[in-house]
């Protein structure tokens, strides 16, 4: 199930990629999720875990790689409902977790393999 809401409110608010581009225009006319939903779905996102696998590249905290691995998400509970957050961009992330961003493993990879590695009852948020 996907919500919509308006985004990027603030006026030093701009979109960062492609994926933020198409998600702002989702957001606030339905004739674009299409668009959105099809391009986001090969687009690269970050979250904070572990990927292993034979094609993982490692470096320092980030981890990256293509190929369908095992992944391990970091999600929390918010008033019994488990969250999963995924962030557009590296940057989006610093700023979402700010100091707690720090020492924290985090990897980028592509959307659809998230999706598929999350829990079933989880939430994903899209920041």
């Amino acid at each position: 199930m996907w919500f919509w809401v308006p985004l990027f409110g603030r006026k030093r608010d701009r979109p960062e990629n492609r994926v933020e581009q198409l998600l702002l225009a989702g957001a606030n006319d339905v004739t674009a999720r299409q668009r959105f939903l099809i391009e986001f779905m090969d687009s690269d996102i970050f979250c904070i875990g572990e990927i292993k696998g034979p094609n993982v590249q490692v470096e320092g905290e980030h981890s990256r790689t293509a190929e369908n691995t095992e992944v391990s998400i970091a999600a929390f509970d918010h008033k019994g409902e488990r969250i999963t957050a995924a962030y557009t961009s590296l940057a989006r992330m610093r700023e979402a977790l700010g100091d707690g961003f720090r020492g924290k493993p985090w990897f980028s990879t592509k959307a659809r393999n998230v999706l598929k590695a999350i829990h079933p009852q989880s939430v994903m948020v899209l920041n």
